[in-house]
């Protein structure tokens, strides 16, 4: 395989799975889900299953303060998390979910395990796991090389 065919391969089924999702999402609340679904994760993995501070979601997460707290704003906006002070420190300033986030991130994330099951249709269950797995190694991969290089 050329190295760019490789590069070429990804860029087209990033570009594909990204108008697949965004059809499948596009009758759906619009909550920002990728942001949502973000902070969810990061919820369950890092915060007390309630929430989490904004601190803690700072040192977890991969992103500049200024684009975590862009993040957050637009989700307070669409109403799909409240920020609350920390009744000891109020410098801290804890993140929650509201129940409509909850609801919008459930929908969105079903929308998206039937489309998920469509393509596994298709393209055959072994087959699939074979590529996750094959997919999981690939990425452990470019995360070495990308280390080893300082990137």
């Amino acid at each position: 395989m050329e190295h760019c065919d490789f590069m070429i391969l990804f860029h087209s089924m990033k570009n594909h799975l990204s108008t697949g999702v965004n059809a499948v999402l596009k009758d759906l609340p619009d909550c920002h889900f990728w942001s949502l679904h973000k902070l969810y994760i990061m919820i369950q993995e890092y915060g007390n299953c309630d929430g989490i501070y904004i601190s803690d979601l700072l040192k977890e997460i991969n992103h500049p303060p200024q684009s975590v707290s862009r993040m957050l704003k637009q989700l307070e906006k669409k109403n799909c998390i409240v920020r609350t002070n920390d009744k000891d420190d109020h410098r801290k300033v804890y993140v929650q979910l509201t129940e409509y986030g909850k609801e919008c991130h459930r929908q969105c994330e079903q929308v998206l395990k039937e489309y998920v099951v469509k393509i596994e249709n298709v393209y055959g269950t072994d087959s699939l796991e074979q590529l996750l797995r094959d997919l999981k190694k690939l990425d452990e991969s470019i995360a070495s090389v990308n280390q080893l290089t300082g990137r």
